[in-house]
């Protein structure tokens, strides 16, 4: 047989041997920003990505397609009578292991190449107990079968290794096998689903009359052309004599560096090597500024070039994605690109090109899911985005690998490093293992970071952390630390440009209990303190712990102008324009400058905690309700936050705390009733404990000397509170100690497995890893997470009769077994998207449809509605019943979605869905 007749792809055709060499060119081109790999000549790892495929030379792949099957047996080759499911992946991963150890490499080295091998479809485990089904001993036909296409095999090897003109070399000794094996395994899924790309690649086009040697040579053209379109050619400058550049170089716009930027700039001039770093700074001291320059010097020091920047939520991620392009495009760096699960509604999506995986028709959706440019942002040089999306890295998703490769290339940024729970952190902390073993540097960023969190960090990425003294509340703050790869951790003591005096007013009995009546009567209370806040003027924040809660004030402030309401329950179009408004309103001018022509003389916004984090916004005093210490202290950091002089609502920027009963909790019979909804979204409730502890013998904060002690007394042990009896404050810490232990072992669950320097530990991975979600989302807790507790659903809610027809339309495709289910078109798409909402999962259950009124549940729709519900609405409205109580869902432009009762009637909400009506875990 002729094993140049052999296929491997059949739309558009395109032989096996080319398709091999096709891959080789492609990797050979990716070497360049993601190589090389350890021990491993270039050479060689192009060989092997070509390798990959050598399993479709076997009768059970070649007898696939009909036609082509047909062909082949006219010119001789025997093929079986029928096709049988078959994993091609699992023949080249056996194949390879003994050509391999033929030429003196050790079973351990092989191991390494054939798990990444087999992994080339996103399953560690495919064909574990044999790749086809033909492997008789006892059937002499069967066997003389075996050694013909065994030999076929060799052939193509042979076409191959000619056609890369490879030479031998001294067998690999890998340092770290899980970090070999990471690389090898991006590397040819990267590669294959390239050059798959028939449209994109254009491998038809190749003149297919040129020997192997010149066809490659061709192939290596194309492939250069192609990987520079995808930005994946670029690699930073090269290290020779290369010295850190002064911090006003970087950023010429901020003039004179900070103290805390200087201490920076000058622990880098002096020789700071990569690793981990962990900027610790008061809010508006310029920390992400200093992470860029940091970022900036180590790459230019690896010879790298790329960031990944992430945040905890998408509106500051979308104002760290204008803020970075901005800086880019004066640098002279590559477009960034903007990713979280509703990035690609606000630019251009569209993959590129089409694929043709045979066999396997989820592959090629999975592959062009990964070439938009929400997916690809995690493969090219620079992107920002939320912290789920590397996350994801972290958790058994197929082609996880994918993001760590793509991480491998660059450093990594993470902002508000404070702000994640136990389940959050246990990811954390996985990724940055592989981090290190990828020496991947990495950047955390947060301004209230307890030393425990920060010694879990540390000790992740494989350091450990320099004490200063006993006591960790005198610990120097600011604080520069650093983790290098090749030497021990240290510390840099760093100074504030400023101090202030942040005044805290307090008002006992004024948090919203649990019954109707108290929210009503505290809701009312806390908007009539916003109107005499702003009397004689001032923009300020009212920041509330629920989206009911923001929502009735906001209504309590009834028809007075001067007023917007900020949350995360809005459809995708309308909060985009809030969120655009709000910057507009309350962030800075022109070129970065505090003057905003744009600011109003008064103005109330009331929101969720879509405001607390990393969102640059400056109000003259926030109305707060109680929370954790740490969190307390970043909304104060969006008071104040610019340079504006005198202020109208008073000498000090002043935080008003929405508190409890002054006495609520001091007596041993007392309960968390008077916590109210606060209670039911931080459940830690020791903290909130030793936060109200501090409010109440504070009448103001001095920041940042005050940082330390304030985080460290609420987070560094288990002295008993003032205020507090013993009772309550044990069963809280017992039940949070319980609810850590759930979470972390929720967390191992969906976590991939930790890196060995010894084997290639991800591919001994015992449960086949799960499907990623919408743009990386994983909307079911069984199904991976990154965030756990979010128990959140997407729905559209849909008024456009054009939408409605062409749901309808792929609902008709899907009953007639249409797989596309009519495919609406981007632009249809995109509109529908921006009708997309994320609402508590309690609000349907029970739930049934009026008369008249249609939906559509998750798992019903057509493909392309990616698991949303849809709500067909009638003048803004979907009427239902819950619990036989006539309802309506509504979808109103100024308060957000809404769910109420037709005769006025409001649902009390359980504890765990009182819970669910926070904006805490919003990110995607």
């Amino acid at each position: 047989m002729d094993v140049r007749d052999f296929w491997a792809k059949s739309d558009p055709h395109h032989a096996l041997w080319r398709h091999l060499l096709d891959v080789a060119a492609v990797c050979a081109a990716l070497l360049r920003r993601f190589g090389p790999i350890e021990s491993i000549p270039d050479k060689w790892v192009t060989y092997i990505a070509a390798m990959h495929d050598i399993g479709k030379a076997d009768p059970e792949f070649q007898n696939k397609d009909v036609d082509l099957a047909n062909a082949l047996r006219a010119s001789g080759v025997e093929l079986p009578a029928e096709r049988t499911a078959f994993r091609h992946e699992a023949r080249s991963a056996e194949w390879i292991v003994p050509q391999l150890q033929v030429l003196g490499w050790s079973r351990y080295a092989c191991r390494v190449v054939s798990m990444a091998t087999r992994a080339h479809h996103g399953d560690f485990r495919a064909g574990l107990h044999g790749a086809g089904t033909y492997y008789e001993e006892n059937q002499p036909h069967l066997r003389q079968r075996t050694e013909s296409w065994s030999q076929a095999r060799q052939d193509l090897d042979e076409l191959v290794k000619d056609a890369l003109q490879l030479k031998g070399f001294a067998a690999p000794d890998f340092d770290d096998a899980s970090a070999a094996g990471i690389r090898l395994a991006g590397l040819i899924v990267l590669s294959d689903w390239i050059a798959s790309n028939a449209d994109l690649y254009g491998y038809e086009q190749l003149d297919h009359k040129l020997t192997p040697r010149d066809y490659f040579a061709a192939s290596s053209q194309r492939a250069e052309q192609v990987i520079r379109s995808m930005q994946l050619d670029r690699t930073g400058l090269p290290p020779d004599g290369y010295t850190a550049p002064a911090f006003s170089e970087v950023w010429p716009r901020i003039g004179e560096p900070r103290p805390f930027q200087t201490a920076l700039e000058t622990t880098c001039r002096t020789g700071l090597l990569p690793g981990l770093a962990i900027l610790e700074a008061p809010m508006g001291e310029g920390k992400t500024e200093a992470a860029i320059y940091l970022a900036l010097h180590w790459n230019r020091l690896l010879g790298r070039e790329g960031v990944y920047i992430g945040l905890p939520t998408m509106a500051t991620s979308n104002q760290m994605y204008s803020r970075y392009r901005s800086f880019l495009e004066e640098v002279g760096g590559a477009e960034p690109r903007l990713i979280h699960g509703m990035s690609w509604l606000f630019a251009d999506d569209t993959p590129e090109g089409e694929f043709e995986t045979f066999g396997d028709p989820e592959e090629a959706t999975r592959a062009k899911d990964w070439f938009r440019n929400s997916k690809r942002a995690i493969l090219a040089p620079e992107g920002v985005g939320t912290i789920d999306q590397v996350l994801m890295a972290a958790l058994n998703v197929k082609h996880g690998f994918l993001r760590l490769l793509g991480l491998s290339a660059r450093t990594l940024i993470i902002d508000e490093v404070h702000a994640y729970d136990v389940y959050m952190n246990a990811l954390l902390r996985r990724l940055l293992a592989w981090c290190r073993i990828l020496h991947i540097p990495v950047i955390l960023l947060s301004a209230t970071l307890s030393q425990h969190q920060k010694q879990d960090l540390v000790h992740a990425y494989g350091g450990e952390l320099p004490l200063h003294g006993d006591d960790p509340a005198k610990e120097p703050y600011p604080l520069l630390t650093f983790v290098p790869w090749e030497a021990p951790a240290f510390c840099r003591k760093a100074e504030a440009s400023s101090a202030r005096t942040l005044q805290i007013e307090r008002y006992y009995g004024a948090l919203p209990g649990r019954d109707r009546r108290s929210k009503e009567i505290a809701w009312e209370r806390t908007a009539r303190l916003a109107e005499r806040v702003t009397e004689h003027g001032g923009c300020i924040c009212v920041l509330m712990n629920t989206v009911a809660g923001a929502q009735a004030v906001y209504r309590a402030l009834g028809k007075r102008p001067n007023k917007l309401l900020f949350h995360a329950r809005f459809t995708a179009l309308r909060r985009n324009e809030i969120e655009t408004e709000v910057l507009r309103l309350f962030g800075k001018g022109a070129d970065g400058r505090p003057e905003n022509p744009h600011r109003p003389k008064e103005f109330i916004l009331v929101c969720s905690q879509v405001v607390e984090q990393s969102l640059d916004v400056d109000f003259d005093a926030m109305i707060t309700e109680l929370a954790p210490i740490d969190l307390l202290l970043q909304r104060s950091g969006r008071v104040w936050r610019h340079e504006r002089g005198v202020r109208v609502t008073g000498d000090h920027p002043t935080l008003h705390i929405l508190l409890p009963a002054e006495s609520a909790f001091a007596a041993e019979n007392a309960n968390t009733a008077a916590l109210g909804a606060t209670g039911r979204v931080y459940s830690h409730h020791e903290v909130l404990y030793h936060t109200l502890a501090q409010v109440n013998n504070r009448i103001a904060f001095d920041l940042p000397r005050d940082f330390r002690p304030l985080i460290e007394s609420c987070y560094g042990g288990d002295i008993q509170p003032d205020g507090v009896a013993e009772t309550i404050y044990r069963r809280a810490v017992a039940a949070s100690r319980k609810q850590d232990d759930e979470d972390e072992n929720a967390a191992r669950t969906h976590l991939i497995a930790e890196p060995s320097e010894h084997e290639f530990s991800l591919g001994r991975m015992l449960q086949v890893g799960v499907e990623e979600g919408e743009d990386g989302d994983a909307p079911s807790y069984f199904r991976a997470r990154t965030r756990l507790g979010d128990e959140t659903r997407n729905a559209f809610f849909v008024e456009d009769v054009r939408l409605e027809r062409a749901i309808s339309r792929g609902l008709v495709a899907k009953e007639r077994g249409d797989r596309k289910h009519a495919y609406p078109g981007n632009d249809t798409l995109r509109v529908l998207f921006l009708q997309k909402a994320t609402i508590p999962a309690w609000w349907l259950r029970n739930l049934e449809p009026a008369e008249d009124y249609d939906w559509i549940r998750e798992r019903d729709g057509p493909d392309w509605t990616r698991r949303h519900i849809v709500f067909f609405l009638k003048d803004g409205m979907w009427r239902c019943t819950r619990d036989g109580v006539d309802t309506f869902l509504r979808n109103d432009p100024e308060i957000g979605i809404v769910m109420e009762a037709l005769d006025g009637r409001t649902y009390e909400p359980t504890a765990i869905e009182e819970a669910e009506d926070a904006d805490v875990g919003f990110a995607g």
